[in-house]
């Protein structure tokens, strides 16, 4: 923790939460780290944390369990949903957690959560069926708790965490639902890196059967305090009575630790429940934000939203990409790193290049080679986040190479589509392709920035047009590269190079033509 807010570019202070501790590990903390303040509170897990807060003044505060290290590189983007840039974010966000691994560095611990019922009660899960697509992927997330980010304003407007779920289980769950109903959201940002040992003291505390006991209770708590929904109490209910009676039916067969479990947990949580006055539950959000939150959290809802949204691999996305993700989960616990991929991406496209030089009638070779760069180029960066070595050069070089493999590869085209036809229109294509290009790149990348207000209603208005704007997609389809490499195999399996050529450089000159003038009517509307 120390060495990733030193490495912050923000002010970060790092302390620790005492809860009483008879182990010796004030004493380690005061020999070898004596400049790191130390908050002596109660023995009340994370609602340790509620008066903590309440007593410091800084906009955002890292919450970490005692059996969490966190990479290096982890804060700035953790925290960046509120010091970084976007009003929209940092007005709704109230929580952002990190990905988290096990302390072998590739078991995936979660912090991607998803809600779902299960016989009658509410569990959240990182692990569901389909999850792992969604690992690398920034979105939302129903609950986090053993690494966070909080807002310290919203986190105290919250309540922070209940003290009925003590000893601890399901309290994180708890409150990120109070989050999502008072409006907030709670971000899952994969770019900050987090390893849990897990179970670290309440197993040791309660094992594992106490620590199963203890997740029943507080999960009927839950749904007593918070759930309104006709239907959703209805379920309860039903699971209620269906596990009420397996505990009767299974008792002779079960081990005397696990005998009467539901029965045991139930009776736990009515004497509990009557120490707290009932809950008025979701006065602001309704049984339709109730609702809204288990369909949005739905297992199911979350894949189906990631293959929606993952529309930059319209065509490899099938293919490709699972034998990407294959190929980089075979070599994360090896010596090969991304940057091997990525210069043998480079290689194979180079290859198919001059193939297409010595020998222009060579159509096979050359498009499984132009596949082979591709694969390559779509593993790697899957093998920088298995095995954590992901960079801002790594990006930068990543990007090169896949601009440099274009201008290689069109210019192979050109010349074998020249050699064989014994005219220069290739060449002409070829140029024209550059320019326009290139053109449409530096006019993306010199734009003068939109005021603030015009970015929001501006990213507003493209989701509405999204939606239904299927020739829109089709008008941005050429500029995908996913897209163009496929254009490019299949010119090269049907000899059919002019025409990729044309299509090309008659689709980048429109572009540039289109973006410059639709930026020259923007800025002639702004105050010089």
């Amino acid at each position: 923790m120390l060495r990733a807010a030193a490495e912050s570019r923000h002010d970060c202070r790092v302390a620790v939460v005492d809860n009483a501790s008879t182990d010796g590990s004030l004493e380690l903390l005061h020999d070898h780290f004596p400049k790191v303040p130390v908050w002596q509170r109660p023995n009340r897990g994370l609602c340790s944390y509620n008066d903590v807060l309440a007593e410091i003044d800084d906009r955002v505060a890292v919450l970490l369990n005692n059996d969490i290290k966190l990479h290096r590189q982890s804060i700035d983007p953790l925290v960046a949903p509120w010091l970084g840039h976007g009003a929209e974010t940092q007005s709704r966000c109230f929580l952002a957690a990190p990905l988290c691994w096990r302390f072998d560095g590739y078991s995936y611990d979660g912090q991607r959560t998803a809600v779902r019922w299960r016989f009658g009660l509410v569990q959240a899960t990182a692990l569901f069926t389909g999850h792992e697509p969604l690992i690398h992927t920034p979105g939302y997330t129903a609950s986090a708790g053993a690494a966070v980010a909080v807002d310290r304003e919203k986190f105290l407007q919250l309540g922070g965490f209940d003290a009925r779920y003590l000893p601890g289980r399901i309290e994180d769950l708890d409150f990120a639902f109070r989050g999502y109903q008072a409006g907030y959201v709670a971000l899952y940002v994969p770019q900050s890196v987090a390893y849990h040992r897990g179970g670290a003291s309440f197993e040791r505390a309660y094992g594992r059967a106490g620590c199963d006991s203890l997740a029943l209770r507080n999960t009927l708590l839950f749904q007593w305090k918070n759930l309104r929904h006709p239907l959703h109490r209805a379920q309860a209910a039903a699971g209620a009575a269906v596990r009420l009676a397996a505990d009767v039916v299974r008792a002779p067969w079960i081990p005397a630790p696990r005998r009467w479990a539901f029965i045991r947990a139930w009776h736990e949580a009515r004497t509990l429940a009557r120490q707290y006055a009932p809950c008025v539950g979701n006065v602001r959000g309704g049984w339709r934000a109730e609702r809204e939150f288990f369909r949005r959290f739905h297992p199911r809802a979350m894949s189906l939203e990631e293959a929606q949204r993952d529309t930059r691999y319209p065509l490899s996305r099938w293919y490709v990409r699972p034998a990407a993700a294959w190929l980089a989960a075979s070599l994360s616990r090896s010596q090969v790193r991304p940057v091997h991929l990525t210069l043998l991406g480079l290689l194979s496209a180079s290859t198919a290049a001059g193939v297409l030089w010595w020998q222009p009638d060579a159509r096979l070779l050359p498009a499984l080679l132009v596949l082979l760069a591709w694969l390559f180029d779509r593993a790697d960066g899957q093998l920088a986040r298995r095995q954590h070595t992901a960079t801002r050069f790594g990006a930068w070089l990543d990007a090169n190479v896949d601009e440099l493999t274009d201008l290689v590869l069109h210019t192979a085209l050109a010349a074998a589509a020249a050699c064989t036809s014994a005219t220069v229109w290739p060449w002409t294509w070829l140029l024209a392709f550059l320019f326009g290009k290139y053109l449409f790149m530096h006019g993306l990348a010199t734009e003068p920035a939109a005021p603030e207000h015009e970015r929001v209603e501006g990213a507003s208005v493209a989701v509405r047009r999204n939606r239904g704007g299927w020739l829109r997609r089709i008008y941005h389809l050429p500029a995908n590269a996913d897209v163009r490499l496929h254009m490019v195999i299949l010119a090269l399996a049907t000899n059919c190079l002019v025409i990729e050529l044309a299509v090309v450089a008659i689709y980048y000159n429109l572009r540039w033509i289109a973006r410059y003038g639709l930026v020259a009517r923007r800025l002639r509307g702004l105050p010089a």
